[in-house]
């Protein structure tokens, strides 16, 4: 894996990860459990270090069409020791505010975690597109299906049709090209007097299958820990990355590839290709940047003067640079390639900077022979303040300025809050509880909020009447529940235009919002067998907030209401075999299913008779009490060749008179399958098998091809009645049926090969491990879906929904790298992966 958001797909039940698009540097859809919400999906939070940072997964001042990138991805996986996922409030509710949504704890590599040494990489790799693109047809001239004459309107008599003609500018003329991948990387551990290290540094250049798409990257991390006396550490930990990213347009944008080539010309010509306004190369003089400068600095004390007692502590401040650039070239303007000087140049950025204090004071007593207890206090003080520049220049087609506009605002924002919480350990038996208040900033008309959790936990192998027998060795019983919050809809309602502030004479205007509150109970049991060759995870979950917002009535000048109500039950399988174990070779896997259903209990737009489709995009994702959240809606269309001659006319067609609930807009079904076989204890080959199920994707792209009257079904004889009843139907301008379809898909998602070369060479030269690596992602998807990729989704990562909109599909990607290892001779062997 190359990013957070790679690493994270496939591995853990409930944590859904989803590619918006095949655009290098664009982000991912992580969502925990659903991550459901009425007004802006629920995010997890990133905690590096102890540090709340910048998690935002849609981070892009200048609009592409959709897609965005996503900071989470910013963290070099090299400098991660582990990864955790808090998948809900029933676990994170210490986490108070915006930890609803889950919480990702990031834990970077410190000099204690292993022994003195270096290892480095070098990787190189090549990114395609894989996908297959349809031809542009019509019967009349080719130029945007002009005075096209479809089959159904020549079995009726409109027009007469002249000769077909068709012409597929993205495969014919394809603007694609082989993506490129270069990287490096070094880290070291290492000890002085008292003081241990880490240290990494890494570069990247990367480009995508779709010009102008590049990124360069270097990250810098340095870990120091010392340890003045035996009871006292301190950790200093920094880190330093930059990135230039350049993307290009996509999605709904008139001037990008996809869209200017699927719904393009039907003939070749010189200067266009068959692209609706523009040839590639003009195409790509359309230049969206984003240059990240993202620094973190740590603090931590630990002390423990006492076995029973430990006092930790963190200072932390990350500062985020971010400044986005869009260049709009006259030529891409005027579809004349002759022209040179910019149209139009917009950019958006700013500087956000997030402070963190937090101090926590642990005790471990016991209460009786038996009985052990743990009490812990805590306190944090989290600070953001972020500064935004928005500006516009334009200018003539001779060059002189024609204006420009520009615009700053600061936002500052304040969270102090308190936790405790009481742990009891008796025979197998454990009791936790917890509580945390969070103090809003009343600046931002946040109001306070207080969260409460409590969890069991029972080793029923240790109780007396369990007998342990090679089915059935562990068995762990387990439950919890717990509260937190989100006030990212507040945030949203208060930076939203709607909101008007109180007006001299009006009725007076609430002036604090509460935090969306999200409750979890969650049952789960685990289980060992066979030795513990076979270990079995397993978890039922239900989440309910009674005070969601959403855009309908009535909280005075805000337009908005929060006593929407909704839940989400889930369920959760995790299965981990060690199928063989010899002494040369070894192979497990590793199996996670989740089932979720999100249902509306009450929506306010509903109530008064009114799909609440505001938030959604494309269409009819609707708040429906009894339905999923963005559940799709639709008149079905039916369509029937009454009079044999194989065509769908209009005459033909018969429209419902009532919408009908289509299906979810999010994934209901998730597994993956993830094997790993070690041979010969030299080569080691291991998959991931992924899959979503349960879900709609609206077909947004065929819809508009057919509304021009470009697509195939208007004209192939072959075409089915379903395919010819839903082109007809967009052609005519009836609406929008039929392009919504199953998303099911299964994507192999990885294979990766790894070779420890000549070990035996390596061991007497001191090096630990010298290693060859090749690996694939993307290699295939089986799916049923007619578009080019269920995965992808032309809102980005902002929606709830899934909608192809000229959205590039996955690429596929051939990575190899080669690491070396080297360890102080004492630890050689200990070291080695040649064991």
């Amino acid at each position: 894996a190359r990013t957070l958001s790679e690493a994270l797909a496939g591995r853990i039940p409930g944590v859904s990860v989803l590619r918006s698009s095949g655009v290098l540097g664009t982000g991912s859809r992580v969502r925990m459990r659903g991550g459901s919400g009425f007004l802006i999906p629920r995010e997890p939070l990133l905690v590096i270090d102890g540090m709340r940072v910048d998690g935002s997964q849609t981070s892009l001042g200048v609009g592409i069409g959709g897609q965005s990138p996503s900071r989470l991805d910013d963290i070099p996986l090299d400098d991660v020791e582990r990864i955790e996922t808090l998948r809900g409030p029933s676990a994170s509710a210490l986490y108070g505010a915006d930890a609803a949504g889950g919480v990702i704890l990031v834990t970077t590599k410190r000099g204690q975690d292993a022994p003195d040494g270096w290892s480095a990489y070098a990787e190189s790799g090549v990114t395609t597109d894989a996908a297959s693109y349809p031809s542009n047809s019509a019967t009349g001239p080719p130029n945007f299906g002009s005075g096209t004459c479809t089959r159904a309107q020549a079995a009726v008599g409109e027009c007469t049709p002249g000769p077909l003609s068709a012409w597929n500018p993205l495969e014919r003329a394809s603007p694609f090209r082989n993506g490129w991948r270069f990287a490096g990387g070094i880290t070291t551990r290492g000890e002085l007097p008292r003081t241990r290290y880490f240290a990494a540094a890494s570069a990247a250049r990367d480009q995508g299958p779709l010009a102008p798409n590049d990124g360069r990257k270097i990250a810098g991390r340095l870990n120091v820990d010392v340890r003045p006396w035996r009871s006292f550490r301190l950790g200093l930990l920094g880190s330093y990355s930059e990135s230039r990213t350049t993307l290009p347009l996509g999605d709904n944008a008139p001037m990008s590839a996809l869209m200017s080539g699927l719904s393009g010309n039907t003939a070749d010509d010189p200067a266009k290709r068959g692209y609706l306004l523009n040839d590639p190369a003009t195409l790509a003089s359309i230049v969206t940047q984003q240059h990240i400068e993202r620094s973190l600095g740590t603090i931590a004390p630990e002390w423990s003067p006492v076995r029973w007692l430990s006092v930790r502590g963190v200072v932390g401040r990350e500062i985020l640079r971010r400044n986005d650039s869009r260049t709009f070239p006259i030529a891409a303007a005027f579809a004349d390639p002759t022209r040179a000087g910019p149209a139009e140049i917009a950019g958006n950025g700013g500087r956000d900077m997030r402070t963190t204090f937090g101090a926590a004071i642990a005790t471990r007593y016991p209460l009786a022979r038996t009985v052990f207890a743990a009490t812990t206090f805590g306190a944090e003080r989290l600070t953001q303040s972020f500064r935004l520049r928005d500006s516009v220049q334009r200018f003539f087609p001779d060059g002189t300025p024609a204006g420009s506009s520009s615009l700053w605002s600061h936002h500052e924002t304040k969270l102090v809050g308190l936790y405790a919480s009481q742990h009891l350990a008796w025979k197998g038996r454990e009791l936790t509880l917890g509580i945390r208040r969070d103090e809003g900033d009343r600046r931002r008309l946040i109001e306070p909020a207080t969260y409460g959790s409590a969890a069991i936990r029972w080793d029923v192998w240790r109780e007396p009447f369990f007998k342990s027998s090679p089915l059935a060795s562990t068995l762990v019983a387990r439950a919890a529940y717990g509260e937190a919050g989100a006030t990212r809809p507040a945030a949203a309602i208060l930076q939203s235009p709607v909101f008007l502030p109180p007006q001299p004479g009006r009725q007076p205007t609430p002036l604090s919002l509460a935090p969306e509150r999200v409750t979890e109970i969650e049952v789960g049991l685990e289980a060992y067998s066979l030795g513990g060759r076979l270990r079995a995870d397993l978890a039922w979950f239900r989440q309910r907030s009674n005070h969601a917002y959403e855009r309908g009535c009535c909280i005075g000048p805000f337009g908005y209401d929060d006593r929407g109500r909704w839940h989400t039950n889930g369920l959760e399988v995790a299965l981990d075999a060690d199928l063989f174990e010899t002494l040369t070779s070894e192979g497990r896997v590793s199996l996670t299913f989740a089932h979720l259903s999100n249902t509306v209990d009450r929506s306010t737009g509903a109530q008064y008779g009114v799909f609440d489709r505001t938030p959604f995009v494309y269409g009819a994702r609707a708040l429906v009490p009894g339905y999923p959240i963005g559940g799709v809606w639709s008149r079905a269309v039916t369509g029937r060749d009454t009079n044999g001659d194989g065509i769908i006319d209009p005459s033909e067609i018969s429209r419902a008179a009532d919408t009908s609930y289509i299906g979810p807009s999010m994934p209901t079904r998730e597994a993956a399958l993830t094997a790993e076989f070690r041979v010969l204890r030299r080569v080691t080959l291991s998959t991931l098998l992924d899959y979503r199920g349960g879900f709609t994707v609206w077909n947004f792209a065929e819809l508009f091809r057919c509304e021009v009257g470009t697509c195939a079904a208007l004209y192939d004889p072959g075409a089915s009645a379903s395919d010819q009843t839903r082109a007809v139907t967009a052609h005519g301008g009836q609406g929008t049926p039929g392009f919504v379809e199953h998303g099911d898909f299964l994507r192999l998602r990885e294979v990766a090969l790894t070779w420890i070369l000549v070990p035996g060479w390596a061991l007497r030269n001191g090096f630990s491990e010298i290693m060859l690596t090749v690996a694939g992602r993307n290699l295939a998807n089986l799916t049923g879906y007619s578009g080019r990729d269920p995965e992808v989704n032309g809102g980005g990562q902002s929606t709830f929904g899934t909608t192809e909109s000229f959205t590039l599909p996955l690429p596929r990607t051939l990575l190899v790298r080669v690491s070396v290892q080297r360890c102080r001779q004492p630890y050689l062997l200990q070291c080695s992966g040649f064991r």
